[in-house]
């Protein structure tokens, strides 16, 4: 079975790392680790997806977000306080944060 997570509006908050804090927050009875909830962001719904996203290679789609510091070298508790400096879609800037 391939786990994915995705953004659900009307139920959780629209910050994904907001998301993945809380998910890790709940222990065992929800992902085991932060590598398993950025890998069921990421390649598992690429995989959903017919695998057009989810992770950078030649003929999948340039998404992606740079963010202010590494989530793998923060506490669980602090990984919602990240905040996105650049986001591409389709290898298209759609987001750059002032101070990047």
């Amino acid at each position: 079975m391939t786990i994915t997570l995705s953004s659900d509006f009307d139920v959780n908050s629209l910050s994904l790392l907001g998301v993945i804090q809380a998910l890790l927050q709940l222990g065992r009875w929800c992902m085991p680790s932060l590598a398993a909830a950025v890998e069921a962001y990421t390649l598992n719904a690429g995989y959903a997806l017919e695998q057009e996203t989810g992770s950078i290679e030649v003929s999948k789609y340039a998404d992606l977000v740079m963010l202010s510091q590494s989530i793998f070298s923060l506490p669980s508790s602090h990984i919602g306080a990240t905040k996105a400096w650049l986001t591409m879609l389709e290898g298209e800037i759609i987001y750059q944060h002032p101070n990047f």
